[in-house]
């Protein structure tokens, strides 16, 4: 399966805005290796706010995001 993302607006907070770039970076490369059970076709797809450590990598911040997407499209029927 192949996720396809037009448009993603990810809302961090001000103590994060200066690591959006390589934050959404490593999410593109995290969601890249998620694993998809089925295709879906979806206009629109949010998750809850995340509490995240502001001290934790890009990679990790990227990883919780993506971990929680994850869970929303394995909830979706």
């Amino acid at each position: 399966m192949e996720l396809n993302i037009d448009r993603l607006h990810l809302a961090l907070p001000a103590s994060l805005a200066g690591r959006a770039e390589g934050i959404g970076r490593a999410l593109g490369e995290e969601l890249a290796r998620l694993p998809l059970g089925r295709s879906l076709d979806l206009a629109h797809l949010a998750i809850p706010p995340l509490v995240l450590d502001g001290q934790a990598t890009d990679a990790a911040i990227a990883r919780a995001i993506a971990t929680a997407v994850h869970r929303q499209l394995g909830g979706m029927r």
